[in-house]
Formats: structure tokens, C-alpha cells, sequence
């Protein structure tokens, strides 16, 4: 699932898919996530069990990834309990700077869900996001 919104000076870009694992930046890995800066990213192994990656892709208005960026990242329920999502800065196991995203593994059971993003000071971005 992927859905886009322009926020302010940015495109923001929202992606839910499978868990995916962190790997080291040194790793030769080919796939899966580098952490970068902010919150510890959650494994697809942890306690918490998370069965998705939330994640957003902030561009400039010419189409590059914002790198340093502070995104927060708030999922609602149909329950109205708000999860805060621990924002993680990354990119693709070897695809450098132009792939830099935020967010992370997270657990959500199937239902209808609001996600909130707001990139620095800027206007939010609200998404309505459906997992089956």
C-alpha cells in the first residue's frame, strides 16, 4: 500500500508493507533496513511482534529524499488508541542517501487506521490506511 500527500515544502510518500529486518550499515546485505538516527528500530523478532513497516518518504519539491529530517508518526485505531510510532531515519541495505525514509515496524491487528505525519514544524499529513 502506498499513498502520497504534499505537506508544506514536502511529498510525502506513506508505505505499509511486511515487517522487514535492520541490518548492520557494514552488512553485505542486499536487503533490508540501515538505521540511520532516531528511535532503536524493532525487529521483525521483538517481544512486541510487528507484522508491518510503516514508513514515509519525505521529498523536496525536485524529488530528492530529505535526509535529518524530524518526522513523528502517530497510528489511530478505530479504538481511538493512538500509537506513537519510534521513528527510525534509514535507508535500503545498499542504496545509499537517495533511499532515506522514517519509521518503522510496527504490530496492527486488521481494521481501519489514521496515520498522522509531520515533518519539523510543518503542517501534518493525515493518511487513512486499511490493514487486512
Amino acid at each position: 500500500m502506498s499513498q502520497t500527500q504534499t505537506a508544506g515544502a514536502y511529498r510525502l510518500v506513506l508505505n505499509l508493507m511486511p515487517a522487514e529486518p535492520f541490518v548492520s550499515a557494514d552488512a553485505k546485505a542486499n536487503s533490508g533496513m540501515v538505521a540511520i538516527a532516531g528511535a532503536a528500530p524493532v525487529q521483525p523478532t521483538s517481544a512486541s511482534h510487528p507484522n508491518h513497516h510503516l514508513v514515509v518518504h519525505v521529498y523536496r519539491a525536485d524529488g530528492t529524499a530529505v535526509a535529518g529530517a524530524t518526522v513523528s508518526m502517530t497510528v489511530t485505531g478505530t479504538d481511538a488508541v493512538a500509537l506513537h510510532v519510534p521513528v527510525v531515519e534509514m535507508q535500503m541495505a545498499g542504496k545509499g542517501p537517495g533511499s532515506t525514509h522514517y519509521g518503522n515496524n510496527v504490530a496492527l491487528a486488521p481494521g481501519s487506521y489514521t496515520v498522522e505525519v509531520t515533518v519539523g514544524d510543518g503542517p501534518a499529513a493525515t493518511f487513512q490506511i486499511t490493514v487486512t
